[in-house]
Parts: C-alpha cells; structure tokens; sequence
C-alpha cells in the first residue's frame, strides 16, 4: 500500500533567511526549500513542481515568504488553508516586527511548535479541510453573484432615477416655456385693450 501524501517542510523566511521551520524530514528536503527563497518573487504566490515528487507552494507578502512543501498529490486547496493560516499567526504575533538582522531560525524557538501544530493538523485533516475550503468557496461564490445582481439592480435604479431626473428638468422648462408664453400672450391682450380705448 502506497504512503498517503503529506505536507513534508514547513518554512517562514524574510529574503534569503529562513526565520523558522518545521519538518520531520532532514537533508535535501530542507535545502530544496531554502534554495526556492532566490526564486521567490515579491507579492505573489506561486507553485513550484520539482523533480522528485514533490510541490512548493509560497506567499510573500511584505517581504516575508511562507512557504510549503509536500508531495504533488497532496490536495492544493489544504495547502493553501495552511499557508494562509500560517501567515495569519505570524502577523498577528509578530506584527511591525523588524527583521532586518535576524539570524537564520532565529525564531524557531518561539514559533516552530506553533508550525508543528499546524504541520500536524493540515496533514491530518487533508480531506476534511479541503471540503471546508470548497464549501467555503462555494458560498464565498454565491455571495459574490449576489453582490453582482445588487449592483446590476443599483445600476438599473440609477438609471430610472436619471431619465427620470431628465424627464422632470425638461417638464421644468416645458413649464417655463409655457409661462413665458403666458405672459407675452397677456401682455399683448393688455396692448389690445388699450388701443380699443
């Protein structure tokens, strides 16, 4: 029976340094990540295939890179409920947090246990995550489609409201138009009167 696929290595970096990781691997796992980090590119998420199997996937925001690798069938909607969940705790707990002079795994002391609950958890919940996620997205799907139809109903309201707005200002000058008429028209029976006299 073959092994079920699982999250191998779990790595947090700013630039080139790695800040802390999680792994119950050693040797070329760990040195595909930190050799991915020259890759990586600003502001983006990506996944890399290797070789051997295996897939990495990151984030980088704000010159941090979170970073996942695992085996190529491992579900991709898990990973990615990893990465983000990662990323959330690392903000939260280390936020406006300069490091600039950080030595390498330098956080592992502080932050590796919280990356071996997570390693533990994704790789556990495999399944079960990614039917959340999809259901999530689902109804994220939904929500989206009527946010649209309220916008096309605004739209469609606003519209009315300006013809109608249009209508009424050229019934304003319709009645202008009519009142000035009114009034020469009275002016000139004035006239007539007076030159009967």
């Amino acid at each position: 029976m073959s092994e079920k696929p699982k999250i191998i290595n779990i790595l947090i970096a700013k630039g080139n340094t790695p800040l802390a990781s999680y792994s119950e691997h050693t040797g070329e796992f760990i040195q595909q990540c930190e050799t991915i980090l020259n890759e990586v590119q600003e502001n983006k998420s990506a996944s890399i295939n290797l070789n051997n199997g295996y897939t990495i996937y990151y984030i980088n925001e704000n010159e941090i890179t979170f970073l996942v690798m695992a085996d190529t069938l491992f579900a991709q909607a898990t990973i990615i409920a990893c990465i983000e969940s990662i990323k959330k705790e690392f903000q939260s707990a280390y936020r406006g947090r300069d490091f600039d002079s950080e030595v390498e795994y330098g956080l592992n002391d502080e932050f590796q246990n919280k990356l071996k609950m997570k390693y533990e958890y994704f790789n556990e919940n495999e399944g079960t995550t990614s039917e959340i996620i999809q259901k999530l997205s689902t109804e994220m799907n939904k929500m989206k489609n009527q946010i649209i139809e309220a916008q096309y109903s605004l739209q469609e309201r606003g519209d009315n409201i300006n013809r109608t707005s249009e209508k009424a200002s050229e019934l304003l000058k319709d009645s202008e138009s009519h009142k000035s008429n009114a009034i020469k028209v009275r002016k000139g029976e004035s006239k007539k009167k007076v030159w009967l006299w």
